[in-house]
């Protein structure tokens, strides 16, 4: 565990402030996001459980918490869905509706 740097304690405030601007519909739709046991990991999971290899879920030792770590290999696998990768003709690939306001025609 790291040690705590002097402006920890601002970042954390700041980010409070953050969730405050956030509506409260959007901030009850990004809760129930489910980081963990979601459709696509289960998926892979039980395919490389399958192929013989065994490893750890959600390793809090290593930047970032990937998904599924192979400790025997070295290697981590990170598991993102549609969403974040867009496939095309994927329905669950859809952007999410901004305001008009607040769309400026770029990503």
């Amino acid at each position: 565990m790291r040690k705590p740097r002097r402006n920890d304690a601002q970042s954390i405030t700041l980010g409070t402030q953050a969730y405050l601007q956030v509506a409260p519909e959007t901030r009850r739709r990004m809760l129930a996001v489910r980081r963990r046991d979601t459709a696509p990991e289960l998926r892979v999971r039980s395919t490389l459980h399958a192929m013989g290899f065994r490893f750890r879920l959600h390793s809090k030792d290593l930047p970032s918490t990937p998904d599924i770590v192979l400790p025997r290999y070295r290697k981590i696998i990170l598991v993102h869905g549609c969403f974040w990768h867009g496939h095309d003709m994927c329905k669950r690939a859809t952007r999410p509706r901004r305001p008009p306001s607040l769309s400026s025609g770029t990503v």
